[in-house]
């Protein structure tokens, strides 16, 4: 795990997953709109080869709070479940 942080570096936000296939970057995960697009990019482990993954005009924090508050009402849909977030972090 790697974190920097600075007042008077240019401004960017990204976090990058490293796994055995690969990687995965996510550009401006908790702003997004104000310091890049929404867009998620999947790389292959020898850099030869990337997919981008754009998501225009998404609001993120608008969209789970929306999500939450239909799940608050007895709302049945879910987009994860408990399980599926476990099996995620294997």
């Amino acid at each position: 795990l790697s974190f920097y942080l600075s007042t008077q570096m240019a401004a960017r936000q990204v976090m990058v997953f490293h796994g055995e296939k690969g990687f995965i970057e996510v550009f401006s995960p908790f702003n997004a709109g104000l310091y890049d697009h929404h867009r998620v990019e999947l790389h292959n482990q020898n850099h030869t080869e990337a997919q981008v993954f754009r998501f225009p005009g998404t609001q993120q924090y608008r969209l789970e709070v929306e999500t939450f508050a239909r799940a608050a009402q007895g709302g049945k849909e879910r987009v994860f479940t408990l399980e599926e977030s476990v099996l995620n972090q294997k």
